[in-house]
């Protein structure tokens, strides 16, 4: 053992036992919304089947755009299956494809790809629905 100002440096001493009352059993199931399991997506309900949706825009090119672009997308935990993009003169096409992305949540993102500085256009295009696809 060392001395170290005046202080002896050893192990922590145990743990005291826990007081009879205050262990997990007493506090499992409080507070209440902890006891239920997590669903996904609690702030926003599924309202119908999800599908393959691609995003056509149309934008000034800059420096900053194509980040900028997959903010929207980045903020929902959303991860674009294909984002294609390609300068024509002074415009950029951008193509933006999700898998099996809810309606509300394309059209949340589509608003907000709109938002963007330098986008011009937004033209969302549904796919076929997974219930159909899987028929």
């Amino acid at each position: 053992m060392e001395w170290f100002s005046g202080l002896l440096l050893s192990e922590l001493p145990p743990r005291p036992p826990k007081a009879p009352g205050f262990g997990s059993a007493r506090l499992a199931g409080w507070p209440p919304f902890l006891a239920r399991p997590a669903t996904p997506n609690r702030t926003m309900p599924m309202l119908s089947a999800p599908l393959t949706t691609r995003f056509d825009l149309r934008a000034e090119p800059s420096p900053g755009l194509l980040p900028r672009l997959l903010q929207p997308f980045a903020k929902r935990d959303v991860t674009p299956d294909l984002f294609q993009a390609r300068r024509s003169g002074e415009e950029m096409d951008i193509t933006i494809t999700c898998q099996d992305l809810e309606p509300g949540m394309a059209a949340l993102i589509a608003g907000n790809l709109g938002q963007v500085i330098g986008v011009s256009r937004v033209v969302v295009t549904p796919g076929e629905s997974l219930a159909t696809r899987r028929a």
